[in-house]
């Protein structure tokens, strides 16, 4: 199985659209977001996609990419961690 995805080119900024839910854009984006509204304008971050494994931590994940575990747990939003959760790893 194809544990990092590729993010989409994207612009710099998303307008949301009306009837967008965060789940909605968080697919389209390959970003995490929290909550979003209606003509809210939200900052693009280019992310690599990583599928947690079972019994990852943040920090294994971090380890594995060179990031920081309390940066990458603070900017995916403290999600708990199973198989198959998506884990976003700003670029």
């Amino acid at each position: 199985m194809k544990r990092v995805l590729s993010a989409p080119m994207t612009g710099r900024f998303y307008r949301v659209k009306e009837g967008q839910t965060a789940a909605i854009i968080e697919r389209e984006l390959k970003m995490p977001v929290k909550e979003a509204f209606a003509g809210e304008i939200i900052e693009v971050v280019k992310c690599k996609v990583v599928l947690a494994r079972p019994f990852d931590t943040y920090a294994s994940i971090a380890a594995e990419h060179g990031a920081d575990a309390a940066s990458l747990e603070e900017f995916n939003f403290s999600r708990p961690l199973y198989p198959t959760a998506a884990v976003y790893i700003p670029e």
